[in-house]
C-alpha cells in the first residue's frame, strides 16, 4: 500500500521523469525498505526450481549490460537521457558512434525508413534561397508552405522535410539548437494538427557518413554545407486542402546559413 501510494504521488508531478539523469532518483528514499522483500524474493527464488534461479540471473545481468551501456553512451555524447526515447535508446545502447538515422530518431522518436525500401513519387514544394537565415530572428520569415492532396492510393506514404544549412559558429546547446519543422494544420486555423521539430545544428557534416556512424549529438560541423532531413509518415486520413508547412525554429538567435527548403512525397518499393 506504502510503495503503491509513494509511486503514484511521486510519479504524478509534470516533470515525472526528474530531469536528465539515470535509474528513478526520487525513490532513493525506499530504496532501503525494498531491500528487504527484495531479500526475500531471492531467497524464495533460489530455493525454487533451477531454471528460475537461471532466469533471474539472466535478468539481472541483461539489467546491468543495459545500465553499463546507457552510461557509456552519455560519456560519449551519445544520449542525452532527458531529452531521449525508448526506440532511440534501445537502438543505440551498444553502438559506439551514431548514423544521421539515429540522430532523426533521437529528436523525432520515429524510427527512418532504409533508402533502398522507399521511393519519391512527388516534390510538392520547394524554397530555394540565396540569403542567410538573420541570426536575430528566431523564426524564418516567410514559412514555406503546400496544400495535401488525397489523390494517391498507396497507403504507405512518408513526407521527406529537408533543407541544405551551414552554421558558422557551433550550436553545442542541446536546448536552443536550431529546428526544422514541419507542421500540418486546417486551412484558416493556426493551430497545428501535427508538429515535428529536427535538430539541425548536429546533423550538420554527417549526411554522408551513414556508412562509418561516427557523430554524437553534439557533434555537428561548423563552416559546412550539408542536407538535414527526416521522414515522417502520412497519417491515416488526412483530409485534402490540409496545410502543410515547412520552417526553421532559431530558438537560439544564433548565425545559420539556409540555402533551401523542400517537402517531397515518398513511398515505399
Amino acid at each position: 500500500m506504502f510503495l503503491a501510494l509513494y509511486l503514484y504521488v511521486t510519479f504524478s508531478w509534470w516533470c515525472y521523469y526528474y530531469m536528465n539523469g539515470f535509474g528513478a532518483r526520487p525513490m532513493i528514499h525506499v530504496y532501503p525498505l525494498l531491500a528487504f522483500p527484495l531479500a526475500l524474493l531471492l531467497e524464495r527464488a533460489w530455493a525454487f526450481k533451477k531454471s528460475l534461479r537461471l532466469l533471474l540471473v539472466l535478468f539481472s545481468a541483461a539489467a546491468v549490460a543495459l545500465s553499463i551501456g546507457f552510461q557509456m553512451q552519455q560519456s560519449r555524447g551519445n544520449l542525452f537521457s532527458e531529452q531521449s526515447n525508448a526506440g532511440f535508446a534501445l537502438t543505440t545502447a551498444f553502438k559506439r558512434g551514431l548514423c544521421s538515422p539515429d540522430l532523426v530518431r533521437a529528436d523525432l522518436a520515429i524510427a527512418q525508413p532504409d533508402p533502398a525500401s522507399v521511393q519519391q513519387v512527388e516534390v510538392m514544394v520547394v524554397e530555394s534561397l540565396a540569403t542567410p537565415l538573420d541570426h536575430a530572428l528566431e523564426f524564418f520569415p516567410v514559412p514555406v508552405q503546400t496544400e495535401w492532396s488525397d489523390t494517391i492510393q498507396n497507403k504507405m506514404l512518408w513526407f521527406r522535410c529537408s533543407g541544405r544549412f551551414m552554421a558558422p559558429d557551433a550550436h553545442t546547446d542541446f536546448y536552443t539548437q536550431p529546428l526544422l519543422t514541419l507542421q500540418t494544420r486546417k486551412a484558416g486555423d493556426d493551430k497545428p494538427q501535427a508538429w515535428y521539430g529536427c535538430r539541425i545544428s548536429n546533423k550538420l557534416g554527417w549526411s554522408g557518413d551513414s556508412g562509418k556512424c561516427r557523430a554524437t549529438l553534439f557533434s555537428g560541423k561548423t563552416g559546412v554545407w550539408d542536407e538535414v532531413a527526416f521522414f515522417v509518415p502520412v497519417p491515416d486520413g488526412m483530409p485534402s486542402g490540409t496545410i502543410l508547412e515547412v520552417g526553421v525554429w532559431n530558438r537560439g538567435k544564433q548565425p545559420l546559413l539556409v540555402s533551401e527548403l523542400r517537402l517531397e512525397l515518398w513511398a515505399k518499393r
